[in-house]
């Protein structure tokens, strides 16, 4: 019932008043729009190849929130947070964009957020904060929690706004966490517990990105501990491990 409704809601709602928005920015926007899709093809040409080395490594760890978890009925993306990243190193840039919605948010968004509609109002189109954040990462790779839904969502929505998709080296901190902790909870308030950081209040783009950093610092180290050098090796082997728990 509830899918239901969820399907209705888009057909009816969500998806022309997408459309409408969507058509009516590229039209005002044109040139912008042409900027975003050659961004977006430069990102993919300067992430490789890569910095192999763990220990040198540069990423840019990131968060979304978004109106929801249906990334293909009709949400969309509130909010982009980001910060530069290298093993050991402090003082990093950050990166915080609000993003333009179409779509309302639900009053449990805004519960958990802080975001409103008024604030998205006032946000970029997605387009335009895709565009600095593709001149803020420039060619680091990119890290999450879980990467398995903020890649997905900004691939979706790149495909809304007919981009090209991103094709960026990706560490999912989640699949790090299972290939260096097996059989234990990964999410992101069982890693902090585990780390001693501090819990984390509420759900901010920006916030969470830092925190997730500092959670991919002690998972680096563990990570050395296993003899983990090589990027390359480290990101195949998190497939590798998720490829294993999608089969069971």
């Amino acid at each position: 019932m509830i899918m239901m409704r969820q399907v209705y809601t888009y057909i009816k709602h969500d998806r022309p008043r997408f459309r409408h928005f969507q058509k009516e920015w590229i039209n005002e926007h044109r040139d912008e729009w042409h900027l975003a899709r050659e961004a977006v093809k430069q990102a993919n040409t300067s992430a490789y190849p890569f910095e192999p080395d763990v220990e040198k490594a540069e990423f840019t760890v990131f968060d979304l929130e978004t109106t929801g978890f249906s990334m293909h009925m009709g949400d969309e993306i509130l909010s982009v947070g980001g910060v530069h990243f290298k093993k050991n190193q402090t003082d990093a840039e950050d990166f915080y964009s609000v993003v333009r919605s179409s779509k309302p948010i639900p009053p449990v968004v805004t519960k958990l957020t802080g975001l409103t509609d008024t604030d998205t109002r006032e946000g970029e189109a997605f387009p335009s904060v895709l565009i600095k954040f593709l001149r803020f990462t420039h060619g680091r790779i990119l890290s999450a929690h879980p990467a398995s839904f903020d890649v997905p969502f900004l691939e979706a929505m790149c495909r809304r706004w007919n981009l090209p998709l991103l094709k960026m080296p990706v560490l999912d901190t989640a699949k790090l966490a299972a290939l260096l902790y097996p059989g234990q909870d990964t999410s992101l308030e069982a890693l902090l517990s585990r780390f001693q950081l501090a819990e984390r209040q509420g759900h901010h783009a920006l916030t969470d990105a830092k925190i997730t950093a500092e959670v991919l610092q002690h998972l680096l180290e563990k990570a050395a501990e296993e003899n983990y050098w090589s990027l390359p090796s480290l990101i195949k082997d998190t497939h590798r491990v998720a490829g294993k728990r999608r089969r069971i």
